[in-house]
């Protein structure tokens, strides 16, 4: 029996030789969260190929096919090579390489003589170029990535087809087979190239077009923004980029191409394909996938408050009724009164977190300084204590000889009084 040991369910492991990118990290390709299996894994913006991403399986198993899918996005990977290993960490040894031409989507590698070997549309078929011995009793398997199509490497998707090997334990082939009969279906962003199955349901799910996708993060773009540079982004993707830039304190600029902007290249709205994606997502907005996406347009279902179907009448049909102008007749029923609490706590609930312009009192002016002895006076003076005093009461002050303060008793100088402006 087939099985795919890169299933999540029979656990295997994962490690790359370079760091990841943000959401992309290489643990995405055999992790149990669906969300995060579809994000792949991409290499940080700064890394440049070889690339080597390195799997381990749970027991030894026998090769019998090997798919890729090496794009992520508009992220592609088009040279890529894969070795087997015999035990941990031990001797690698070479089983085929591919460079992928434009319009080929991925590659699935098998023994050679195969017959019927099973691929998703726009993936190149290739036999393994290594004798039959190398591909039984495997351990592990690397993906080396040696070219990509200007971008950084990317590997959306891995499927390793085989059999378990004739030396396993049979308390580990028992575990093994039993976990892969309670599998859970794994979605992906093609068909699998497995063998065919009744169980598996049809994929009817439109997929999103590709110009839809952030160019940094892959995903769904909820306001999309066009760089100098051509490509589009997420406006959330730039703004986040801006705060690294300034962290290292730098002006924001384009991700892509490292220029800052300026007045005439800066980002600038994509109403027209704001509209298509709006578009899209409220067509197909009972998609799983779909539903997921960030949006501007649309509301989740249930999630708000049911109308009440009584007619709501207007100023003049209210004045004729004795009703105040402004408020709704009510029938008098409970259900009625409910709809009206429900539909109050939601409306106050929505706008409980935008600012508000009425209803403020205005901000009462400071009163104007005055003199602290005969709270008058228009030249006005203060006095180390922080105190005013006027011309005149300063100057009877210092006729008399009294040079201290009236609100706190402090002495002060003749010359220690100065101008207060306002």
């Amino acid at each position: 029996m087939l099985i795919n040991f890169c299933h999540p369910a029979l656990k295997p492991k994962v490690s790359c030789s370079c760091l990841s990118n943000e959401e992309h990290d290489v643990t995405n390709l055999v992790s149990s969260d669906a969300r995060e299996r579809a994000r792949g894994f991409l290499a940080y913006v700064v890394v440049r190929p070889p690339v080597r991403v390195e799997l381990q399986f749970a027991c030894h198993i026998n090769v019998g096919r090997v798919a890729l899918w090496p794009q992520v996005g508009s992220q592609k990977s088009t040279g890529l090579e894969i070795f087997s290993q015999h035990d941990e960490g031990g001797a690698e040894e070479r089983l085929g390489s591919v460079e992928l031409q434009s319009g080929e989507q991925g590659v699935v590698f098998h023994q050679a003589g195969s017959l019927g070997v099973s691929a998703p549309l726009g993936f190149v078929r290739r036999a393994f170029g290594a004798r039959p011995a190398q591909l039984r009793r495997v351990k592990g398997l690397v993906v080396r990535i040696f070219r990509t199509r200007s971008s950084v490497p990317a590997l959306g998707r891995v499927e390793v087809w085989g059999w378990i090997h004739d030396g396993t334990p049979p308390l580990a082939r028992s575990s093994l087979l039993r976990r892969w009969a309670s599998r859970d279906p794994v979605p992906g962003p093609a068909t699998s190239c497995g063998p065919p199955s009744r169980e598996r349901p049809p994929q009817t799910a439109a997929p999103v077009p590709e110009d839809f996708l952030d160019c940094v993060t892959c995903e769904v773009m909820a306001l999309p923004m066009i760089l100098p540079c051509g490509k589009a982004v997420d406006k959330s993707t730039l703004e986040r980029h801006a705060l690294c830039e300034a962290a290292w304190g730098r002006p924001p600029g384009d991700p892509f191409t490292g220029i800052p902007f300026t007045k005439d290249a800066h980002p600038v709205p994509a109403a027209a394909l704001k509209a298509r994606i709006d578009r899209f997502l409220v067509e197909h907005a009972d998609e799983a996938e779909v539903r997921r996406a960030p949006r501007t347009v649309g509301q989740a279902r249930g999630g708000a408050a049911p109308r009440s179907e009584e007619p709501r009448a207007g100023k003049r049909g209210a004045a004729e009724g004795g009703e105040a102008p402004g408020k709704r007749p009510r029938a008098g029923r409970p259900e009625d009164d409910d709809d009206e609490a429900r539909l109050d706590s939601a409306l106050k609930a929505a706008l409980s977190g935008l600012p508000s312009f009425v209803g403020r009192a205005a901000p009462e002016s400071p009163a104007a300084p005055g003199c602290g002895a005969c709270a008058g006076g228009t030249e006005l003076f203060t006095l180390p204590c922080r105190h005013l005093l006027c011309r005149a009461c300063l100057a009877r002050r210092s006729a008399t000889g009294d040079l201290a303060c009236r609100a706190c008793g402090r002495a002060f100088a003749r010359g220690d009084p100065c101008r207060h402006h306002t």
